[in-house]
């Protein structure tokens, strides 16, 4: 089975106000689910809008770049244009108006009122069919990273497959069907691309998300994160469910859902070295009937940059 990340989990200090931003931007469509919104990006990829925690600042606390950028390709730059002016009048920090680059690239850049850094760019000339129309051409996630060499093997491990290789200049693979492409750079250099702030501070509110399909794959993901950097550092019990989180040895963190097999763990994401927490639950019947809840094995590791 191939790495899917199909969806990005963001979090938010106002969820309700984020998705009416990227319903306003975007026309993207959305579904409430508990406190989380998730807003489908047209079929290109999809944000899982999450409340922040209290220990867990989002981005727009902190930085104005979370070593993630996300890009928005639209047909034309009439497109950019107009989506930059509207994210402005929305809220949102334009750090790089819409405008012809180096080599004729047509791009403007944004952070969003949660802190989202974004980049628009046009695919080719202005078409008036498509003029207005919200659905992209694609979309990217692009992490700074600070060996892009170091994390390619790392998310090759997991299972995706490369496309574009450019040593530590830039490396993309391959998407699923309905996802996003995921590109990684240097940090400095992504930070600068997008005008952004200084890319070493700062907690990423940008997560990774993929879902597994059985409990093999969940631990064959534990087994590549281990072969891709990490050490195990630590042990403990829990009772809080939802999903594990890993990390790349350079980049952001990403969370692995599994079937009713993995829980949360808290993620702290710290220079130099980034903490993960994974948890197995315990399918104990006696446990399930007693509480409703399975029994939670967590386990940390710390991934060097």
């Amino acid at each position: 089975m191939s790495f899917a990340l199909k969806s990005l989990s963001v979090s938010c200090l106002d969820v309700p106000a984020a998705a009416d931003f990227y319903r306003n931007i975007f026309s993207a469509p959305s579904t409430t689910d508990g406190e989380s919104i998730a807003t489908d990006l047209h079929g290109t990829g999809r944000l899982e809008l999450v409340p922040a925690q209290p220990a867990e600042p989002s981005a727009a606390s902190g930085t104005a770049y979370q070593r993630a950028v996300l890009t928005y390709i639209r047909p034309g730059p009439g497109d950019v244009r107009t989506m930059t002016d509207a994210a402005a009048t929305h809220g949102a920090d334009i750090f790089k108006p819409a405008r012809k680059a180096l080599f004729g690239a047509f791009s403007g850049s944004f952070m969003a009122p949660e802190g989202t850094v974004w980049k628009l760019a046009a695919a080719g000339k202005d078409t008036a069919s498509l003029e207005g129309a919200a659905r992209p051409t694609e979309t990217t996630v692009t992490l700074g990273v600070r060996e892009p060499k170091v994390s390619k093997a790392f998310y090759a491990a997991l299972g995706m497959s490369v496309d574009r290789d450019y040593g530590n200049k830039y490396i993309d693979f391959l998407p699923a069907d309905g996802a996003s492409w995921l590109c990684l750079m240097q940090e400095p250099v992504l930070a600068k691309d997008v005008a952004a702030s200084d890319p070493h501070v700062g907690t990423s509110s940008v997560t990774l998300r993929h879902q597994s399909a059985s409990h093999a794959e969940a631990e064959r993901i534990v087994s590549a994160a281990l072969a891709g950097g990490c050490a195990q550092t630590g042990q403990g019990n829990s009772l809080d469910p939802g999903s594990a989180t890993i990390s790349d040895p350079g980049g952001p963190p990403l969370d692995h859902l599994g079937p009713a097999t993995l829980s949360r763990g808290k993620v702290a994401t710290r220079l130099p070295n980034t903490r993960i927490t994974w948890q197995r639950k315990s399918t104990s019947r006696r446990r399930l009937e007693a509480t409703g809840r399975s029994a939670v094995t967590s386990e940390s590791w710390t991934c060097p940059r």
